[in-house]
């Protein structure tokens, strides 16, 4: 078991780094040697697009070379299977959003308060710049296809690194078996994944928003020891993201 949880592990830092390089093939392609990458919503459109179809692509050949793979993180069988796995990702949802956004709110404030004391530099309402490049174009193509991989690409890939691979990973390689799950859960693993998700985070979101990120981390990751239904942190991570990009529009 802890051979798995190990492979799981070095699988998912992997496919985390094949991802990276991907998606920063089409900034190197259009960037002059000695400047600094254009920051444009077409840009994030293509370099987002290589990453998350670089993942499901790596992800699918790995599922496809190892079935038990794809049942051991818990993915849809059946048409039903689906069902069931949306109805618990919207209870959850609906469970988690409302504390991860009150917390949102208290940082944000206490964040505010802090800069009205000279302590630190006052915080931009958005706060990670995906965001911000989309408050600001104009709305294209490029900007729906970035709204499309943020809402949908974005959460398929990255739970499929940190909740299915790297977390199932840890929780193996503890030395937790399958039914911990029934039994309760192995903080441990949750903890080390929010953690890992969150800094991975620091360089597109600022410093602040990360303790809301631990959050809604610690939540994804509860929710999949619980149910053990991958698909259930992938509609809490589309949620959480959708609702971000409403705001900053109607804030804009």
């Amino acid at each position: 078991v802890k051979n798995i949880g190990l492979l799981l592990v070095l699988g998912s830092m992997g496919l985390w780094l094949a991802a990276g390089m991907l998606g920063s093939i089409p900034i190197a392609l259009a960037t002059e040697p000695g400047t600094q990458p254009p920051q444009t919503v077409g840009m994030t459109a293509s370099s987002l697009g290589a990453m998350v179809g670089g993942c499901v692509v790596l992800f699918g050949a790995a599922w496809a070379l190892w079935p038990r793979l794809g049942a051991a993180l818990g993915l849809p069988r059946s048409l039903g299977d689906l069902g069931r796995d949306l109805k618990l990702g919207a209870i959850a949802l609906g469970l988690t959003l409302p504390a991860v956004m009150l917390l949102a709110v208290v940082v944000g404030l206490m964040m505010n308060w802090l800069a009205s004391m000279g302590v630190v530099e006052q915080p931009d309402a958005l706060a990670h710049e995906t965001l911000r490049q989309l408050a600001s174009a104009e709305k294209d193509g490029a900007w729906w296809a970035v709204i499309g991989l943020v809402v949908l690409g974005v959460p398929l890939a990255e739970e499929l690194i940190y909740r299915g691979l790297m977390q199932t990973g840890l929780r193996t390689g503890l030395g937790v078996g399958e039914t911990r799950r029934a039994r309760g859960l192995d903080w441990i693993a949750v903890g080390m994944t929010g953690v890992i998700f969150s800094v991975v985070h620091l360089g597109t979101a600022d410093a602040h928003s990360l303790v809301i990120l631990f959050a809604l981390a610690l939540a994804m990751g509860i929710a999949y020891e619980r149910s053990g239904r991958l698909l259930v942190p992938i509609m809490m991570h589309a949620g959480f993201n959708g609702v971000n990009i409403l705001i900053a529009q109607v804030s804009a």
